[in-house]
């Protein structure tokens, strides 16, 4: 991609991995300043420097779509009794995807250097942790098939009779990761447990598949 091509959604995709969005959920006013930080022409009020949220969560709402991609995942504004359901997350496409144009935000669109890279360390330090669960260690030992479904629900740090969408959810949250530090070994790992355990996410292959 070139910097000519960059819109709005790549530059709230971008904004959403830097604030940590492959493993937890990012709120619309967090990434819309973030997206201020990066982008001040496209993302301030026209007199004041106050980051517009409605252009934030317009670009979000095209990088969820299936045309664009489907690069994050979320809602913003909705409540549920009085809870708040506003958050982002990046789909395992939109993790590879910054990975992919790192370097292209390594000077933002304004020309000038940012001030953060995107944050691996955190990402590593989890994958890290994951290396010595008992479902990685029978994978590496090539023996994927001993993986049981409790030591995989043991792994997402999930109950084994979680609702498929919780299981479904961590486990995306954790091919986010391994997407954007690109850890070829844990996405082989991940595909084999999505392959195994497909009927507890209930869902088509993560895998290159949007949401």
């Amino acid at each position: 991609m070139r910097n000519d091509e960059i819109k709005s959604l790549h530059i709230a995709v971008y904004a959403l991995s830097l604030l940590g969005g492959a493993h937890r959920k990012v709120h619309t006013e967090d990434i819309a300043q973030k997206c201020l930080e990066i982008a001040p022409d496209r993302f301030k009020w026209e007199k004041y420097d106050y980051p517009e949220k409605e252009l934030v969560r317009k670009a979000l709402f095209h990088a969820s779509e299936a045309r664009n991609g489907a690069f994050v995942t979320g809602r913003t504004g909705m409540e549920q009794r009085g809870k708040s359901r506003d958050g982002w997350q990046l789909t395992p496409a939109g993790a590879a995807w910054a990975r992919e144009n790192e370097t292209l935000f390594q000077r933002s669109v304004q020309g000038e250097p940012t001030s953060e890279a995107i944050p691996k360390r955190e990402a590593e330090r989890l994958l890290k942790k994951l290396r010595s669960d008992a479902a990685y260690q029978a994978f590496e030992k090539g023996d994927a098939a001993s993986i049981t479904s409790y030591m995989f629900t043991d792994l997402l740090n999930c109950s084994p009779d979680a609702p498929p969408e919780t299981v479904r959810t961590k486990f995306r949250r954790l091919l986010s990761t391994a997407e954007l530090i690109g850890d070829e070994e844990m996405l082989r790992f991940l595909k084999i447990c999505e392959q195994q355990f497909s009927t507890l996410m209930a869902t088509p292959s993560a895998f290159g598949v949007s949401q």
